[in-house]
């Protein structure tokens, strides 16, 4: 069943497996090493080492607003892709260089915790999300919701020509007119092609309906381009009209760089991924790390994120709704209900199909 949604009303949520968990104080992580001498009037570690994509803009002002907070600790980032931050985590488990994984979608999050990759840790705020928005046993918690969106050149396409549902991209009048992210390594393209395995799944029991619609992008598909800033250039520079990513991306390009960006919001749903965060287990600053988490998971910090440039939708439920810009204030999208334990087990393959049966080879005579 489709499902709306507005910001405010997080408890009943997307996903079809349940996880539990319940309010707490911040109790220090567990899985960690012993705990250091303190180097820091704050009794932190004298540095905090984190993997995210969040991109340089967030990690970089976040970096100086903790560094102001507890002067004598310093932040190290390293900005990675998310799929990237999961095999660097796995690569390193025998020795941790990482404390703290900030983004990625959670079923990136799911994969490193049934590795034991992750430490379990209750945030102080740990009640103001829903159950499906942490894990059951602390491992890893979603700090923001992501919304999966049609956008198109307004300068290039009409309001009244756009699309209005997934299934419309593959209308051969979009023929040559579409850009897309490569998808293997992209989260979000993964979420949305699994978005149409799963409607085909529903409608008729099997993934060949998916298929042929994948096979008709495809061949509209001018070019598959390396990387999401790339994306946004090519769009603005009118080099297709047509594309899709997730939302608070692009009410970051439009506001921040005034590109001629519209929003569709698809009429048969959207799927959404939770970006999650995570404590590295056996990281070497265990309680920097931890400070680290609650500093950048907080209200004051969820408001910012929500704030120009970023647009960040916060999971909390007690992020002050009259502190969020008005278009978050009154958003509503319908949210497509996914077997994520499906994804885990079976996206990898329907990737490799993709790339060997569909790739390049929808181009129409």
């Amino acid at each position: 069943m489709i499902v709306s949604h507005r910001l405010a009303l997080l408890g009943a949520w997307i996903l079809t497996f349940t996880l539990v968990g319940c309010g707490g104080g911040p109790p220090a992580p567990e899985g960690g090493p012993s705990a250091q001498s303190s180097t820091t009037s704050h009794g932190l570690e004298n540095k905090v080492v984190v993997y995210s994509p969040h991109g340089k803009e967030i990690l970089g002002e976040f970096k100086d607003r903790f560094e102001q907070t507890y002067p004598g600790t310093t932040v190290d980032f390293l900005y990675l892709p998310s799929q990237q931050c999961l095999e660097r985590v796995r690569n390193e488990r025998q020795s941790p260089q990482a404390d703290v994984w900030w983004g990625a979608g959670h079923t990136a999050f799911i994969q490193a915790a049934s590795e034991g990759l992750l430490a379990r840790y209750r945030p102080t705020w740990s009640d103001q999300v829903s159950h499906a928005c942490r894990d059951s046993l602390d491992r890893w918690y979603a700090s923001f919701l992501s919304p999966e969106i049609i956008f198109y050149n307004r300068d290039l396409v009409e309001p009244n020509e756009a699309p209005t549902d997934w299934g419309d991209l593959a209308d051969p009048k979009w023929e040559g007119q579409i850009l897309l992210r490569f998808p293997i390594p992209s989260d979000t393209m993964r979420a949305i092609f699994f978005g149409i395995i799963s409607r085909s799944l529903a409608e008729t029991g099997g993934v060949e309906k998916a298929f042929e619609w994948m096979k008709g992008v495809d061949a509209n598909t001018k070019e598959y381009v390396s990387g999401g800033e790339l994306l946004f250039r090519k769009m603005a520079q009118r080099l297709g009209s047509l594309s899709v990513w997730t939302l608070s991306d692009i009410m970051l390009q439009k506001s921040q760089y005034d590109y001629p960006f519209e929003v569709v919001f698809p009429k048969s749903g959207s799927p959404v991924i939770l970006d999650g965060i995570a404590l590295v287990a056996g990281s070497p600053h265990p309680k920097a790390a931890a400070a680290y988490y609650e500093f950048v998971t907080s209200i004051s910090s969820a408001v910012r994120l929500a704030s120009h440039p970023y647009y960040r939708i916060s999971t909390r439920r007690d992020v002050p709704r009259e502190s969020l810009p008005e278009w978050m204030r009154n958003l509503e999208y319908e949210s497509q209900p996914l077997d994520w334990g499906l994804y885990m087990a079976k996206m990898n393959e329907w990737m490799r199909r993709w790339d060997e049966e569909i790739k390049g080879q929808g181009k129409r005579s």
